[in-house]
């Protein structure tokens, strides 16, 4: 039984004032109910609650940039790996022309 029904109760000889006073004290639930402040407990609680999904984002975008860190790391190697193949093959072929350059000259001086 609310507070309201127990004061009309309470004041039902005079009915006027019973639904007068019963109307204001609904009106005062109401608003009590509609415009409940937070309190320092509920507070607190939200602010661990924040603190911990916070600290979870955090571990999270740790774990992401690691795992990037890994990958681009990878990715250089592999880039540096590539670079040394043509570098290697790019001074092969070099000696190579170098030296059919220097038969062929050869070539050349014997047979005049």
């Amino acid at each position: 039984m609310g507070y309201a029904v127990k004061i009309y109760e309470a004041f039902k000889e005079d009915e006027i004032k019973a639904k007068l006073l019963a109307e204001f004290i609904e009106l005062v639930e109401q608003a009590i109910l509609n415009n409940q402040l937070a309190t320092r407990q509920d507070v607190t609680i939200s602010e661990l609650k924040l603190t911990k999904e916070i600290e979870q984002v955090r571990a999270d975008l740790s774990i992401e940039i690691e795992k990037i860190r890994t990958d681009l790391t990878k990715e250089i190697h592999q880039s540096h790996a590539n670079t040394l193949r043509w570098m290697i093959g790019l001074f092969f072929t070099a000696v190579l022309t170098q030296a059919g350059l220097i038969i062929a000259l050869l070539q050349l001086a014997i047979n005049k």
